[in-house]
């Protein structure tokens, strides 16, 4: 299905960092259910910048559990389209263009032992998950923060509070760059020793594991964790974009020259031509389908759709399980033309 956007007016601002700040937004009562959520998912805010639309999802911060209002945080990109624009030039009382929650960075049911990892600001769906499950009553906590330095801590303060009042449930442990002794922090990146260290403590090997963070970083951690003889189904990740590493050619002796694609959405089914070298999602926007995406670099799945015909080529997945590939399921932003004839069914996602 396509996505639903809605007009949500920003309640408070507040600057986190230098380079950071959360958005808080006030929503009407006739929104109020469709804007629940649940820890560790996201909203995409859609905006026109110098006449092009841009698309970006936002992890969101807030618990549903506090009684908090929904946030969002964002931390300034060098060239960024948007993330410039709602650090520095939106003001309490506009309006932004927000969609309904989603995502899969969820807890599971009856998690008893939670580890968090956490680079930069992928803390923000971190942190939603630790106040759920400070909630829920899960018995351990154990969380990693690692930054450049003290002052880019995204919720520092907050941290510390929590950190404080359930002292018998969380620890957290920062890691450091610069480390200038302002916090009780290890100074460099999570280390192979660190996490061997952590391992030998029951309540890390029997916990649910979630990572955030900059794709190097969590791609280190992952391979840790599995070679520490962790399942990789404890182990749970949240990509705020791809690795480089992980791009791939889109080429393929397999297939060459046009495909036939048809393409249900919202009950409507619309034929198109898309060449082996155009990615699907790309073709449905160049023929004005109101297609829901957000990245457009294989990461946050809110372009995810069932081939119910023919074969793709999925060139960059980062969104979606080998499970959800097995039933059918593809990211259509990197999906590309392997056969004449293929359907894709949105409706189905």
């Amino acid at each position: 299905m396509s996505q639903a956007f809605h007009e949500l007016t920003i309640k408070k601002i507040t600057r986190e960092t230098p380079s950071a700040v959360s958005i808080s937004f006030d929503i009407p009562e006739s929104l109020k259910s469709t804007f629940s959520y649940k820890s560790g998912q996201y909203i995409t805010v859609k905006k026109e910048v110098n006449g092009e639309e841009v698309r970006r999802s936002y992890s969101i911060c807030s618990s549903p559990y506090f009684n908090e209002a929904l946030t969002i945080a964002v931390k300034e990109v060098e060239n960024g389209k948007m993330s410039p624009i709602l650090n520095k030039e939106i003001k309490e009382g506009e309006v932004l263009t927000v969609s309904e929650p989603e995502g899969n960075f969820v807890l599971k049911p009856k998690t008893k032992y939670l580890s968090l990892f956490a680079g930069g600001s992928g803390i923000t769906p971190i942190i939603g998950l630790l106040k759920q499950a400070l909630h829920e009553g899960v018995k351990h906590i154990h969380m990693v923060y690692a930054n450049t330095k003290e002052d880019e801590i995204i919720f520092n303060s907050e941290l510390e509070q929590l950190q404080s009042q359930f002292s018998d449930k969380i620890t957290i442990h920062h890691f450091l760059e610069e480390n200038n002794g302002g916090i009780a922090a290890e100074t460099g990146r999570i280390s192979t020793e660190f996490l061997a260290k952590a391992k030998k403590v029951r309540a890390f090997r029997k916990a649910e594991h979630f990572i955030c963070g900059p794709g190097p970083m969590m791609k280190f951690v992952e391979e840790q964790l599995l070679q520490l003889g962790i399942k990789s189904d404890a182990i749970n990740l949240e990509y705020f974009e791809a690795p480089e590493e992980e791009l791939e050619d889109t080429t393929s002796g397999e297939f060459s020259g046009d495909a036939k694609v048809k393409v249900i959405l919202d009950g409507v089914t619309t034929e198109l031509t898309v060449n082996e070298k155009e990615n699907i999602l790309g073709a449905m926007l160049s023929a004005g389908l109101d297609a829901p995406y957000s990245c457009q670099g294989g990461v946050c799945a809110t372009c995810r759709a069932l081939v119910s015909k023919g074969d793709v080529y999925l060139s960059q997945n980062l969104g979606i399980t080998d499970g959800e590939i097995d039933q059918g399921y593809t990211l259509t932003c990197s999906s590309y033309p392997r056969s004449k004839e293929i359907e894709i069914n949105f409706d189905e996602a």
